[in-house]
């Protein structure tokens, strides 16, 4: 489901008055048209929260974008011969750039009455199709990153694992884009536009972008096909993309932490720059953790429809405070999202010599 949030929100009539009739102006009360032609030049004008907003979001990618670059061409300048740990770390990028893409085209049209990604159902597929594709690229990376320092501490004793995880890693990497894009491709072919239907959803929140999931069962009526809609968004939003990988990853994890806390005897054999490869993947894996917190928290509430029961709840239907919130939800989100994409190359320059005597002195 997309939705563009809005910072301050124009007053509108209440729910319980929302069904009058459309009324023409008349040319004979040039004051009407006057009022309307006003309101229509502030609207226009985005908020100083929205003009803050881009900014911080536009230094924030800037500096990810270049520290990740710098990442890429310390790893070049070593022909690749660096631990698959930090390869796969820099091929992060790649979510990454679609992230930013995606997070780009909404803020340029923040203000829009009608987002240029929205007019059709080929632009709303590529949109569902980015926004569900990355977060699963972003988890699966993780966990094949966490599982390769686990055989490399406890199981690699020769150190030939690395050595052909090296030479096989373009294989391997292809072979996980091509099946992440197979997975995420269902978006793009149920994502319609809201557009030609001319529906408004949500009183603070604009959709353009709707996702028409067909039931297992075959039934057409509205609540089958409304089970299926957040049955679908609840396996791409909260069961691939987190839940999932958490689980595969989360025996691994732990005994890399143990490891390294309580130097088993199983860790012995391990190089010292295998452990340093260990540590690095431990922070990574945490602050993965800690700064996704946001985002999942952002799609508990989407996909669950919480927003929605809150204000029908309390009867704050028409209360501004909750679009604000819901902004500030977003904005933060997306933020800890790219800060996320800033820690992850100053880890590996940290950990890894290597790779920073790549760039020089």
């Amino acid at each position: 489901m997309s939705w563009i949030p809005v910072f301050k929100p124009t007053v509108k009539p209440n729910s319980r008055e929302m069904d009058v009739s459309v009324v023409d102006l008349n040319s004979s009360l040039p004051f009407l048209e006057e009022n309307l032609d006003n309101q229509i030049d502030t609207s226009s004008q985005d908020p100083v929260e929205v003009i803050v907003a881009r900014v911080v979001f536009a230094l924030l990618i800037s500096v990810s974008l270049v520290i990740n670059l710098l990442l890429v061409i310390a790893i070049i300048r070593c022909k690749g011969q660096v631990l698959v740990i930090y390869l796969l770390t820099a091929s992060l990028m790649l979510p990454d750039i679609i992230f930013y893409t995606k997070l780009i085209v909404e803020l340029t049209d923040w203000g829009s009455h009608i987002p240029n990604w929205a007019h059709s159902d080929q632009s709303c597929g590529a949109w569902q199709f980015g926004r569900h594709s990355y977060p699963i690229m972003y988890s699966f990376t993780l966990t094949a990153i966490v599982y390769h320092a686990f055989i490399t501490l406890y199981m690699d004793h020769s150190g030939k694992y690395e050595i052909r995880c090296r030479r096989l890693l373009p294989l391997i990497l292809v072979g996980m884009v091509f099946l992440i894009s197979v997975v995420a491709a269902p978006s793009a072919f149920y994502a319609r536009s809201l557009i030609s239907e001319n529906l408004s959803i949500t009183p603070y929140t604009r959709q353009y972008c709707h996702l028409v999931v067909p039931s297992i069962t075959g039934s057409v009526s509205k609540q089958v096909q409304e089970q299926s809609y957040v049955t679908y968004r609840l396996v791409y939003e909260l069961v691939l993309p987190y839940l999932f990988p958490l689980a595969l990853f989360f025996f691994p994890y732990v005994c890399l932490l143990v490891g390294l806390m309580k130097s088993l005897s199983a860790t012995d054999h391990a190089e010292h720059k295998v452990k340093i490869t260990v540590v690095a993947t431990l922070w990574l894996v945490t602050t993965y953790m800690m700064m996704h917190v946001a985002t999942i928290l952002s799609n508990v509430f989407s996909v669950f429809s919480v927003w929605h029961k809150l204000t029908t709840l309390l009867d704050a239907v028409d209360d501004p405070r909750v679009p604000i919130f819901q902004t500030y939800l977003h904005i933060t989100a997306n933020s800890l999202t790219i800060l996320w994409g800033i820690v992850r190359p100053c880890l590996v320059f940290k950990y890894s010599n290597t790779v920073r005597r790549a760039l020089g002195p």
